[in-house]
């Protein structure tokens, strides 16, 4: 997914919701580094990070075949929200 793709999305999600905050993942979560927490960190403080937040956006694009349904991270971040139940 391009960065422009992705700074547009969080635009228009804050034109519609002015003054939110976000936390981007790429940035916030160092995800090649990610083998080196045990599966139970990302069963518990990942998760509770994402439910503490409350909201997450998702940028599917293309419309027509989304980026986000082909990567196994992304795929497990959605998991992560719907169980976290946000």
């Amino acid at each position: 997914l391009p960065f422009a793709e992705v700074i547009d999305c969080i635009a228009q999600y804050d034109a519609c919701h002015p003054g939110t905050y976000f936390w981007f993942d790429l940035v916030c979560n160092n995800q090649h580094d990610s083998p080196s927490r045990p599966f139970e960190w990302w069963c518990t403080t990942f998760r509770e990070g994402i439910r503490d937040i409350g909201r997450v956006v998702l940028c599917l694009t293309p419309w027509d075949n989304p980026t986000l349904i082909t990567r196994a991270w992304c795929i497990w971040e959605v998991y992560s929200s719907v169980a976290a139940g946000v």
